[in-house]
């Protein structure tokens, strides 16, 4: 069964009790010290039945000033008020406070009443009937029916049941395909041990038997059983005022401004971002991080409200702000709220929720994302709530919330900056959500640490995948990880090799590896002295290097004339050829000449070096090469005196020969 929640709001002792219990034959006045003083503390509810299976909950809501937070949890879920005026009071400042807050928490349709016309004479009236319209003017009342009626006599209460019989005819039925949401605003104990909660279905459908969560706690939470009204039910629908039956939770653990909801559609959040509206009948203007007390469904919160763009805020203007509170809430974009001051407890304003898990944002640098808020943009919104999440990203359910939508109507959204890149999805558990911006973001990071270990550890291949991994972004998930590499490898940017993972070989090297393998080379033909390694060899030693860089580097420190070039595939540590050189032509002079098993025993070297040193030395002009294995001195060499005057210029001298 369907119902519609009416707010029945004013001034106290205008009649607002009287009237309920004229319509619906209840007493809203329950307790003791109400009945004693005649004065509503709580909310009261009282039901009629209308036609085609759809209920009029009328909500008795409290007048006096000290429990305006009771009035406040009251009209959670009520989508059409009845404003009293009494006959013999006119509009009262609590009438227009009332008004006020119809108006921040966003109501669109109403009816006003003009209780008590049984104890006024007709010129009284007639004066109160003049002032509505002025009173309502620019408000969602202009124009509404107004019902002059007596609870006394029952003169005028036919005309207002019809209406409100149409009202409930008109109303949309609720679907019920929304997350299930119902604020909590009172609880109590049964005498068999079970906990009642109850309060209004603000969207969705809930089902006895039904697994809940209870935010901001987190408790998980079972239906056991619902009625509405007093009559058990198997399910409640949007709009119902509802009790519910909970297994799994302790009376002291669920309290007023509680929610009860599907599980992961709220997330607990200190932040909120939201449209805040400063009511023109306040005379300062509103100062930036003042506190307030700030009421969200049934609960009142402690908070304080941080304008984006400016110190102060007009009466009569409203601005992007965010919403900070002591205590996490459980939020959903659209909800509306309502700040009041601390002393004495006056209304601000208020506005709507645009993000119930909003980050902590910088001031004057949230335009964009509030430009589309304010457009409800939801398919750029989409994209900017995934940008914003930066390397961490977000689940489709993550984003739904932030959207205010469902996950099917997310997916939707999701349809076209996918196709076109914008965002990616990777794959896996969570079906992780990330903007392209974020993640060529995470590549730069990637390449500038692994370029970062290569300085620092130049002798080690690589960094393993899940080390990079915790060092990139520790809680990236492990196929985004993949995704990165897969992308860096198809660019040859960077390269993994059974887990292991490195930057190419044919990046440039930076000056600090640069210099580490030109002393690493420098050392090993050092000490290789006569039996160096060939170019093949090197590579292998230096594998992260590569072939085409350890060449230049080798060259380099042949220019440097630390090392020699014999052949492109061989060099020699400079001192040391230098000595075989001299023993060499000390040898060959004191012979004449000498063939390869005597240069052999004479060296101690093999042929694999023997013969392309020989070469080399017939190449600058210091043998001379007589038949196939024979080798004597140039003529210039054959005098110690003419070596010596050569000194260590024989290399270039021998080019120019």
């Amino acid at each position: 069964m369907s119902t519609v929640i009416i707010g029945v709001l004013g001034a106290q002792s205008c009649g607002k009790t009287a009237l309920v219990r004229t319509m619906s034959g209840e007493d809203t006045d329950r307790r003791k010290d109400e009945k004693e003083r005649g004065l509503s503390i709580e909310p009261g509810f009282a039901v009629l039945e209308t036609e085609n299976s759809k209920q009029l909950s009328l909500a008795d809501l409290p007048g006096h000033d000290k429990y305006m937070r009771h009035l406040l949890a009251g009209l959670s879920g009520v989508t059409t008020v009845l404003l009293l005026i009494a006959a013999d009071q006119g509009v009262m400042p609590q009438t227009r406070e009332h008004l006020a807050i119809c108006r921040i928490l966003g109501m669109q349709q109403g009816g006003i009443v003009i209780s008590g016309i049984d104890r006024v004479e007709p010129d009284l009236l007639s004066m109160v009937m003049e002032e509505v319209p002025e009173f309502v003017r620019g408000s969602f009342l202009q124009g509404a029916p107004v019902f002059p009626l007596s609870s006394v006599t029952g003169e005028g209460v036919a005309p207002l049941r019809s209406w409100l019989v149409e009202v409930v005819a008109a109303s949309a039925e609720a679907k019920g395909t929304s997350p299930f949401r119902m604020t909590v605003d009172r609880t109590f104990t049964l005498p068999d041990g079970g906990i009642v909660a109850t309060g209004a279905v603000l969207a969705g459908r809930i089902t006895s038997g039904e697994s809940l969560l209870l935010f901001p706690k987190m408790a998980p939470v079972r239906v056991n059983g619902l009625q509405v009204h007093r009559r058990e039910v198997k399910e409640a629908m949007q709009g119902s005022r509802v009790a519910v039956n909970l297994h799994g939770v302790e009376e002291t653990m669920i309290e007023r401004g509680d929610v009860l909801a599907t599980p992961g559609c709220l997330s607990p959040s200190h932040i909120l971002d939201v449209d805040f509206s400063y009511l023109a009948d306040n005379s300062e203007p509103f100062r930036n991080r003042t506190a307030v007390r700030v009421h969200l469904g049934a609960a009142e919160l402690a908070g304080h409200i941080v304008l984006l763009e400016d110190e102060e805020l007009g009466p009569g203007n409203r601005a992007a702000a965010q919403l900070f509170l002591e205590e996490p809430v459980g939020a959903w974009p659209g909800d509306r709220f309502l700040v009041r001051s601390y002393s004495p407890p006056l209304i601000l304003g208020g506005g709507v929720v645009y993000n119930g898990v909003a980050p902590h944002r910088k001031r004057h640098s949230a335009a964009d994302i509030f430009n589309q808020y304010r457009r409800s943009a939801v398919e750029e919104l989409a994209v900017l709530h995934v940008q914003e999440s930066g390397f961490q990203g977000l689940t489709v359910p993550e984003l739904s919330l932030r959207l205010g939508v469902s996950e099917k109507r997310a997916r939707k959204l999701l349809e076209a900056p996918l196709s076109t890149r914008q965002l990616l999805l990777v794959g896996g558990g969570r079906q992780q959500l990330i903007a392209r911006a974020a993640f060529e973001a995470l590549k730069e990071r990637t390449v500038r640490l692994l370029a970062s270990f290569h300085d620092d550890f130049p002798n080690r291949e690589g960094l393993s995948v899940e080390e990079l991994r915790l060092m990139v972004y520790g809680g990236m998930e492990p196929q985004l990880m993949r995704l990165l590499l897969d992308d860096l490898a198809k660019r040859g940017t960077a390269a993994t090799v059974e887990e292991t993972v490195c930057l190419s070989p044919d990046r440039p090297l930076s000056s600090r590896t640069s210099e580490w393998l030109r002393h690493e080379l420098t050392d090993l033909y050092r000490n290789a002295a006569l039996a160096p390694p060939p170019l093949r060899e090197i590579v292998a030693r230096f594998p992260r290097q590569g072939a085409g860089i350890l060449r230049s580097v080798l060259e380099g420190l042949a220019i440097d004339d630390i090392l020699t070039m014999v052949n492109e595939d061989l060099y020699f540590y400079r001192e040391a050829l230098e000595e075989l050189k001299e023993m060499t032509v000390r040898h060959l002079r004191e012979q004449g000449e000498s063939d390869i098993q005597g240069l052999k025993a004479l060296t101690g070297m093999t042929r694999k070096f023997l013969i392309p040193v020989l070469e080399h030395f017939d190449e600058t002009g210091v043998t001379h090469r007589l038949d196939d294995t024979t080798r004597t001195l140039r003529a210039r060499f054959r005098t110690e005196g003419r070596y010596e005057s050569a000194g260590i210029d024989w290399l270039e001298q021998s080019k120019h020969q």
